[in-house]
């Protein structure tokens, strides 16, 4: 297995950089820290704004969902919330129903550190989600992973505690049947990691079956996270999820600081994260 931060890959990464899970995060922490809410505005325009820098690792349906919102701004302007029915991606969406990739649970953690209410973080994943990735399928992985983290990181839980209260959710947020029966047939069997395959597919359903199950078998977070992002296929995604309910259970010192000081925006997730889970606290 590879343990440390090397670059290279298909895409010659760097050593430390950061890809589009973590920049569309970014965005929506910078949302929630300027505007004190979800503001589609703000967020629409800044990913459109970083998608026409042509980064080399943008999804393909995230791509035409934020080509369809350049031409939306081309003749429109976002005032409060586009409606449903002048929706762009939404209606992009009902010409290819089986658009169900994993571009919104990538990035929908930072709703978990922000929100203390219930409905207000269902409301804020499923907006959120919605402006690129519709399916009702990414929106319940968008819902299940923030609530999953909002239970872990306000409660001190065991890890089977842990388990039993994002299965919990999952019984409560999945309405979808493929999704469902997947998750409750084959929830989390793994008792250990050894010879364990998971499957890093870009489809939504198996990210965050992948990221749960990893952090079902695991007793770190670095081994477990280790042997997640090995498996390969879309590694950095499968990692992102389950790196965050690894985080939030192990804690910001289970990291290790090899990962830290290689990571080449560490002081700015730190900042960002510790200014969200500030205003969650004085709300």
């Amino acid at each position: 297995y590879i343990r440390d931060m090397i670059g290279g890959g298909v895409l010659n990464w760097n050593p430390g950089d950061i890809t589009d899970d973590t920049i569309m995060s970014l965005t929506i922490c910078d949302m929630f820290i300027k505007c004190g809410d979800y503001n589609q505005e703000f967020l629409i325009k800044e990913w459109v704004k970083w998608k026409d820098t042509h980064p080399k690792d943008i999804g393909n349906w995230t791509k035409n969902a934020l080509d369809a919102w350049s031409e939306f701004l081309k003749k429109s302007k976002i005032e409060g919330e586009v409606k449903e029915e002048y929706h762009t991606v939404i209606n992009l969406y009902s010409e290819h129903k089986n658009a169900a990739g994993n571009g919104g649970v990538m990035r929908c953690m930072p709703v978990a550190l922000f929100e203390p209410g219930l409905n207000e973080r269902i409301i804020y994943s499923t907006k959120i989600c919605r402006d690129t990735h519709p399916d009702p399928r990414c929106i319940q992985s968008c819902c299940l992973i923030v609530e999953s983290l909002h239970e872990i990181i306000e409660n001190d839980l065991t890890k089977n505690e842990a388990m039993d209260r994002i299965i919990k959710i999952g019984e409560n947020v999945i309405d979808d049947d493929e999704f469902a029966d997947v998750f409750l047939e084959s929830t989390f069997q793994f008792d250990d990691l050894e010879g364990k395959v998971i499957i890093n597919g870009g489809y939504t359903v198996d990210t965050v079956m992948s990221a749960i199950s990893g952090f079902n078998i695991s007793s770190n977070f670095e081994d477990a996270l280790i042997h997640v992002v090995n498996q390969g296929n879309d590694a950095d995604t499968t990692g992102a999820v389950c790196g965050s309910l690894l985080g939030a259970f192990y804690g910001f010192s289970s990291i290790p600081d090899r990962w830290l000081d290689t990571l080449k925006i560490t002081d700015e997730l730190i900042d960002k994260g510790e200014a969200l889970y500030l205003r969650k606290i004085k709300s």
